[in-house]
């Protein structure tokens, strides 16, 4: 498998629901395709990350190290848009970013 510029990893723990996470993984990858940024973005599923009160779903971009909490089906168009093609964080759904403070 070739290198990507970004790695999204969704939460896919059943503490994050059951059907959402998957909704969510296949909204994302639907839409990196349409934007032709299928060479550059990967989204894949994760275990859990321990931090149940953020759910239902928690996605995590590397390299930057963002976290999003409480994602829905109906963000993942901003997220897509403003923060993987136009490098800007969704500060309404932002959790943390590693290296600083969590900051709820």
């Amino acid at each position: 498998m070739k290198p990507y510029h970004t790695h999204v990893y969704v939460c896919t723990s059943s503490k994050c629901g059951d059907s959402e996470p998957k909704r969510i993984i296949k909204k994302m990858r639907t839409a990196i395709e349409e934007r032709n940024l299928r060479d550059k973005i990967w989204v894949t599923k994760s275990g859990c990350t321990m931090q149940h009160k953020c759910g239902p779903v928690i996605i995590t971009i590397y390299p930057e190290g963002i976290c999003y909490k409480n994602v829905s089906l109906d963000d993942v168009d901003e997220i897509v848009d403003k923060h993987l093609v136009n490098g800007n964080i969704v500060e309404r759904l932002l959790h943390y970013k590693m290296g600083d403070d969590i900051k709820s």
